[in-house]
């Protein structure tokens, strides 16, 4: 979903990276860890479909350094979505079809 900016504007909401640097304060976090997110690009932050983001340390988690993103990251964003939708009281219908139907 598209929400509007102002220009310019980096769109994108999820990423999986390594700490570059950290600001003033910031504390659990260290140059060199992997990290993922997946709240970036909405809200009036900047996205993260560029070569650096910033991200605020309360939307930043960790992922071990022998974690594969695709098997550890999607189900958890997958699951934060579903819950964000919950909560915001959006909710739909799911018809299930037996394979060939």
């Amino acid at each position: 979903m598209a929400e509007p900016g102002e220009f310019p504007f980096v769109i994108g909401r999820d990423l999986v990276g390594t700490v570059a640097a950290t600001g003033p304060g910031v504390t659990g976090f260290e140059p060199g860890q992997r990290v993922w997110c997946n709240s970036l690009g909405h809200a009036g932050r900047q996205g993260s479909f560029s070569e650096y983001a910033c991200v605020p340390v309360e939307r930043l988690y960790h992922l071990p350094d022998d974690a594969d993103p695709v098997e550890r990251v999607l189900p958890l964003e997958r699951a934060a979505e579903a819950h964000r939708l919950v909560e915001s009281g959006l909710r739909g219908r799911v018809v299930v079809h037996a394979r060939g139907s």
